[in-house]
């Protein structure tokens, strides 16, 4: 019981602590990672919350980064890696009981097309 109160003070303060973050990447993977804890901890509806926000931060995701050569390198390549960890997390994630077992898939395919997909990139999912 005390571990659970800890597990759940945890990640209530990585729930307010990550969005101040400015790396959108950064807070990408750190939310997957609370989703994960939360999941092991089973605190269910923390882990529904963490999803969603992740989802939620696609769109927002730049198209490209400038590299310390002043080089644009579009984020598609880093944004495929991150979505096959995300897909074979959500695997494992049970259904929410009243908006069934893809609810969350449903959310990430609704984000996807809103991020700047570059156009004969060849990325694959």
């Amino acid at each position: 019981k005390k571990t659970a109160t800890f597990v759940k003070a945890c990640l209530a303060y990585c729930h307010i602590t990550i969005p101040s973050l400015s790396d959108v990447f950064r807070k990408l993977q750190l939310l997957l990672l609370c989703a994960e804890i939360s999941l092991l901890n089973r605190c269910l509806p923390q882990t529904d919350t963490f999803l969603k926000a992740a989802i939620s931060l696609i769109p927002e995701l730049p198209s490209h980064i400038e590299s310390r050569d002043s080089v644009k390198i579009h984020n598609e390549e880093r944004l495929a890696g991150y979505l096959l960890s995300l897909l074979a997390f959500l695997v494992l994630t049970p259904g929410h009981p009243s908006h069934g077992p893809f609810y969350i898939v449903q959310g990430l395919i609704n984000a996807l097309p809103r991020f700047a997909w570059q156009n004969n990139s060849g990325q694959q999912l």
